[in-house]
């Protein structure tokens, strides 16, 4: 079953593996905007 992930890739979720993998790139993004918001206030 397709699932859009956040940067608009359709990526189909059908096994455990690529649903670990979704979950680890939510995670990753999640990150990465943590990041530029630190980032941002350091630069203000």
């Amino acid at each position: 079953m397709p699932q859009r992930e956040a940067d608009g890739r359709l990526v189909f979720v059908s096994t455990p593996y690529a649903e670990r993998l979704s979950v680890l790139i939510t995670h990753e993004t999640a990150l990465r905007q943590k990041r530029d918001q630190v980032f941002e206030l350091t630069a203000s």
